[in-house]
C-alpha cells in the first residue's frame, strides 16, 4: 500500500465538470404590436415540470410579458440574461446549461426538458405567445437531437448534449532521477473513467518511467522510454484513489512537464492535485481545467 509522505500530497478538487446540453433553434415572429422586436427565455424543466434553470433570456425591461417563462421562474430570477429584445428573428438562439440549478447543484441522471418562449407583444395570458417544449434524456450516452416543433413556431432545433467534460491538470517541475519518485494523486468519483497521463521531458541520457498506480501501488498502465514523451491510459476504472509515477534512471536534474486528463461516460469526475518535495526542488499542480 501506499503511504502518504513528503511525495505524495493530500488530494485538491481540480474542477467540477459535469458536462452540458447546448441547445439552438431559429424563431418566427408571434405578430403582435412590437414585431419584429421580441423577446425569447430559455429554461430546462425536470420530468415533473418544475423549473430546473434559466438557460437565455434576451429581454430586460419587458420580463412580464413572457408569461410562460416568469410563471415557472419567479419574478426574481436572475439567471440566463443574454441581452436586451432581439431587433428581428434573423439569428439563432444558442443557449447552454451546465446540467446544474440555479443553486449550483448538479442535477441526477434522468429525463428533462427544453422549454422556451417568444412573445412580441404586451402578453398577459400564455395562450398569446409561442411556446416549445422539447425532450431529453440526462444519462451516460453523447446525444444529438434534431426534433421538430408540431407547432412550427421554432425551427431548426439542435439539442446537443455532453455527458462530462474533460479534466486537466498539468504539472511543470524538475525531477531528480537518482532513485527519486514523483507521485500525484487522482480521485474518480464515478465508476467508468478513463485516466491519461502524459510526460515529456528533456533528459539526454537518461530514461523516465510512467506508471498509473491504484490504491495498493499496483502499476495498471506503464510506459518507459527517453524519446522526449510518454503515454499511458486506462479506462473503465472504477470509484477509486489512483496514482501517477514519474521516476528516472540518469545523472543531474531534468525538466518535465506532466499532464494528467481525466473523463467519464458519467456526468462527474473530479481529479486531484499534488504537489512534492524533490530534495529541495518544489514542483505542484496547477489546475487548468474547462469553464462550465
Amino acid at each position: 500500500m501506499l503511504e502518504p509522505n513528503d511525495n505524495i500530497a493530500s488530494p485538491t478538487m481540480l474542477h467540477d465538470e459535469p458536462g452540458s446540453l447546448t441547445a439552438s433553434f431559429t424563431t418566427t415572429p408571434v405578430g403582435a404590436e412590437w414585431a419584429p422586436v421580441n423577446c425569447v427565455a430559455t429554461w430546462i424543466e425536470d420530468e415533473a415540470g418544475n423549473h430546473v434553470k434559466t438557460i437565455s433570456r434576451w429581454c430586460q425591461v419587458r420580463n412580464q410579458h413572457l408569461v410562460a417563462w416568469q410563471a415557472k421562474a419567479g419574478l426574481n430570477d436572475v439567471d440566463g440574461v443574454s441581452g436586451a429584445s432581439r431587433p428581428d428573428h434573423a439569428a439563432t438562439v444558442t443557449a447552454t446549461w451546465n446540467l446544474k440549478d440555479k443553486l449550483g447543484n448538479v442535477q441526477s441522471d434522468g429525463e428533462f426538458r427544453v422549454r422556451m418562449e417568444t412573445t412580441d407583444g404586451n402578453s398577459t395570458t400564455q395562450g398569446q405567445n409561442w411556446q416549445g417544449s422539447f425532450a431529453f434524456t440526462k444519462g451516460t450516452v453523447t446525444a444529438s437531437l434534431n426534433p421538430t416543433d408540431p407547432g412550427a413556431h421554432y425551427a431548426n432545433v439542435n439539442l446537443a448534449y455532453a455527458p462530462n467534460g474533460l479534466g486537466t491538470e498539468s504539472v511543470d517541475g524538475a525531477i531528480c532521477p537518482a532513485g527519486d519518485e514523483d507521485y500525484f494523486q487522482i480521485n474518480v468519483t464515478r465508476a467508468g473513467t478513463t485516466i491519461e497521463l502524459s510526460l515529456t521531458f528533456e533528459a539526454p541520457g537518461a530514461t523516465f518511467n510512467l506508471r498509473l498506480l491504484n490504491a495498493g501501488g499496483t502499476a495498471i498502465a506503464q510506459r518507459a522510454g527517453d524519446t522526449g514523451a510518454l503515454h499511458v491510459e486506462a479506462a473503465n476504472l472504477p470509484v477509486g484513489t489512483y496514482y501517477g509515477l514519474v521516476s528516472a534512471q540518469g545523472t543531474g536534474t531534468f525538466d518535465l512537464a506532466a499532464t494528467v486528463s481525466v473523463r467519464s461516460n458519467a456526468p462527474e469526475t473530479r481529479a486531484g492535485r499534488g504537489t512534492s518535495m524533490l530534495d529541495g526542488a518544489r514542483t505542484s499542480g496547477d489546475a487548468q481545467s474547462p469553464s462550465s
